[in-house]
């Protein structure tokens, strides 16, 4: 093999080794040489020595992105009930019979009337209600200012007798001014008692002077909330 063979064999080897380092994907054949059987042998070898490199080199590829995972959200019928033993019961419909409503048209009091009476109107928990042992459960009461003088902040509405039930003595009656004929609605947090029986407390208001009262005719008669704990 002559010096031109040599340097036409080295020049093909030589760009084998490029298209490796390139990834492997040749663009253009290479040139043929003349047809010498001694080159043609040489540039045979080298071409298949070219296809042999880029066939073992595995081309770049871009990664796919994964897919965008959308969270799906829980429906009603996934819900679960709160097993901490609450007992819900209906709400008072809150009408326009508060001077923080639309549609209120207080009426004025009788003249002489007494200074301190309630009228109760509405209230949730209906009396023998049944609920089980130690849950909790809220109270309320739609009471009016039946008398000439005005309930403050000040005024509270206070146990009296029977059971408590887990409540606390006393609860504030408002917090803002209740005039005569106007309502405020009171909401009393209990908790059942463990034993199962019938269970009842009294409760009534007293003034920020200590005056206690309750409702209608004659501000004496008491408000109360009445359970049955189940067995």
């Amino acid at each position: 093999m002559n010096e031109k063979q040599v340097k036409i064999i080295s020049i093909l080897i030589g760009l084998a080794f490029v298209l490796a380092a390139c990834g492997g994907e040749a663009t253009e054949t290479p040139a043929v040489p003349p047809p010498d059987s001694a080159i043609t042998a040489a540039a045979q070898t080298a071409l298949a020595i070219i296809t042999q490199t880029a066939a073992a080199v595995t081309p770049t590829t871009t990664p796919t992105p994964p897919p965008t995972l959308t969270p799906t959200l829980p429906s009603e019928d996934d819900a679960t009930q709160d097993p901490g033993g609450l007992v819900e019961f209906p709400t008072l419909t809150r009408q326009p019979t508060d001077p923080a409503q639309p549609g209120f048209e207080p009426t004025p009091p009788p003249p002489g009337g007494p200074c301190f009476m309630a009228e109760l109107r509405t209230e949730t928990i209906p009396d023998g209600t049944a609920i089980e042992p130690g849950a909790y459960f809220v109270k309320t009461w739609n009471l009016y200012n039946l008398g000439r003088c005005t309930w403050t902040p000040q005024f509270s509405l206070v146990f009296i007798d029977g059971d408590l039930m887990g409540a606390p003595f006393s609860i504030p009656l408002t917090y803002r001014d209740i005039n005569s004929y106007d309502s405020v609605y009171v909401d009393l947090e209990l908790t059942a008692p463990e034993s199962p029986g019938r269970y009842r407390g009294y409760w009534k208001i007293q003034s920020d002077t200590g005056v206690i009262f309750g409702l209608a005719p004659d501000g004496e008669g008491a408000i109360w909330v009445e359970i049955v704990v189940r067995r």
